[in-house]
């Protein structure tokens, strides 16, 4: 039972669903000035859907479908990061509302500490608890502490993620911070220079 209910966990807490319902809580709540709906499914396309197409790209490609699931981690992370890059320069020349291009930068800064830990350091940080860290981080920010409870959600995703034996502590901490303080940097910045 306790195997089963990980697995429920871990999927609907994957990052890119994340990013649907962080970027329809802005649509819904309806006080983003500028945000529209092309900036909803501009960015929704760019931080969900794009990551996303690695695992029907992996079957297409041969390279990367005999490496199993390694190769298609390694797909997504690039997409990712591909989809964070874009988006930040369409952000940045498309002038979009100053929270989308704040979204944009965090996820930008967050993937990318992520690489540089996994990468350089050699260090196996979550990619799941860094894509759950930053959202959550950048909706209790920027409602002023009223989402506060979406904290209450690491806790049960590092229980999961162990559970089914996909990372360590230390692995679910290091994703977690590689989420947190780039998101933090960002909307400082940005809340100091824009809002």
């Amino acid at each position: 039972m306790s195997e089963k209910m990980a697995k429920i966990i871990g999927v609907i807490t994957i990052p890119p669903l994340f990013v649907l319902l962080v970027l329809s809580w802005m649509w819904y709540n309806g006080n983003i000035e500028g945000f529209n709906r092309s900036w909803y499914l501009i960015s929704l396309s760019l931080l969900g859907i794009v990551p996303v197409l690695a695992y029907p790209l992996s079957y297409l490609l041969p390279r990367i479908r005999t490496q199993g699931r390694e190769g298609q981690r390694y797909l997504a992370f690039i997409l990712s990061l591909t989809g964070y890059i874009i988006g930040v320069i369409v952000g940045e020349t498309g002038q979009a509302p100053w929270l989308v291009r704040c979204l944009f930068w965090g996820y930008l800064f967050s993937g990318s500490t992520l690489a540089l830990i996994n990468q350089l350091l050699h260090y196996k940080a979550s990619g799941h608890a860094c894509g759950i860290a930053g959202p959550i981080t950048f909706m209790v920010v920027i409602t002023g502490g009223e989402l506060w409870y979406l904290v209450l959600l690491l806790p049960l995703v590092f229980w999961a993620r162990i559970k089914q034996d996909r990372h360590t502590l230390g692995n679910m901490l290091a994703g977690t911070m590689a989420g947190f303080l780039p998101t933090i940097l960002v909307l400082y910045y940005f809340i100091t220079n824009y809002h």
